[in-house]
């Protein structure tokens, strides 16, 4: 294990755990041995920038930031799963998080780099799956922002598979899903500002209600790719008209392939749903491999 030997040259303090209790038990044993009141965590397959904890900090000058979070870039496999989750995260998740960001608070944090309040935080309940968005949601229920910091940047390496990216988004759903049902005095309450009023109903709106009207869509689409069909030279000078965009310009093709693989998200987050209701999942995370063991990394 590489922690042993910092551990052994006395660069940080390793603390293990005799079993496998799930990351948000292991994020209170640590909180335990911490006697900072800024707690900053990261992800064990997470990169970041030299700078990226100095940037990330600098928030809490303002006294209105109980949390800050990293500008999370995907970094792509090369394969063509992967490029279509790069272009979505980019398009739907990450530029919005600034945006909310810069209104109120983020509508969702990541584990890859994340700086927050002890004192606002506590202990994080060890049954949660995502255990970022507990830290967003209880350091907002005490009246304190969540941020993205632009200039804290913190990599991610896509798996490149569909299957591996389904089973995180089905996690994450469910986890969305809980994490909002113990904070949902937060929803629609005035008092929470912008991000009460409209960026935790509408990411809870898009998260859970966007599959049932993609499954609605889906029944549909026979009725109405027939009905298009009886008007033929229409039909056909529209699917013309948009291969055409797609071929030649290239900023289309990217929005339209994270489209097609928002599709793919959808479904996942509609699987997601199911194991929420009927509770099939777990606080312990699936062993993966690491995706940077496939990747070439350059500073």
């Amino acid at each position: 294990m590489k922690l042993s030997k910092y551990a052994e040259d006395g660069k940080v303090k390793l603390i293990r755990q005799p079993k496998r209790l799930g990351k948000s038990s292991a994020i209170n044993k640590g909180l335990e041995e911490c006697r900072e009141e800024i707690i900053v965590l990261t992800d064990a397959d997470a990169k970041v920038e030299e700078n990226a904890i100095r940037e990330l900090v600098k928030n809490f000058a303002d006294p209105k930031v109980g949390a800050a979070v990293a500008d999370v870039i995907i970094v792509s496999g090369g394969t063509v799963a992967s490029m279509m989750n790069h272009l979505f995260y980019h398009y739907f998740r990450r530029k919005p998080r600034i945006w909310e960001s810069e209104l109120d608070s983020v509508s969702f944090c990541s584990g890859h780099l994340l700086a927050f309040y002890k004192s606002i935080v506590g202990k994080i309940e060890e049954d949660i799956l995502n255990d970022d968005r507990y830290i967003l949601l209880k350091t907002r229920s005490k009246s304190y922002r969540c941020i993205c910091e632009p200039l804290s940047n913190a990599y991610e390496a896509d798996t490149g598979e569909f299957s591996s990216q389904i089973t995180q988004k089905r996690r994450t759903t469910a986890g969305t899903i809980q994490g909002t049902a113990r904070f949902r005095n937060l929803l629609f309450s005035p008092r929470y500002g912008f991000f009460g009023m409209f960026i935790l109903p509408f990411h809870l709106l898009r998260v859970v209600f966007l599959p049932f009207l993609l499954l609605l869509l889906e029944i549909l689409s026979p009725i109405v790719f027939w009905t298009l069909l009886s008007f033929h030279w229409i039909f056909w000078a529209v699917i013309a008209v948009a291969i055409t965009l797609t071929c030649l310009l290239k900023p289309l093709r990217k929005i339209f392939l994270s489209l097609l693989y928002g599709i793919i998200v959808q479904i996942a987050a509609f699987i997601g749903i199911m194991d929420y209701a009927f509770k099939r999942y777990s606080p312990l995370w699936i062993r993966v491999g690491s995706p940077w063991d496939e990747m070439t990394w350059e500073t």
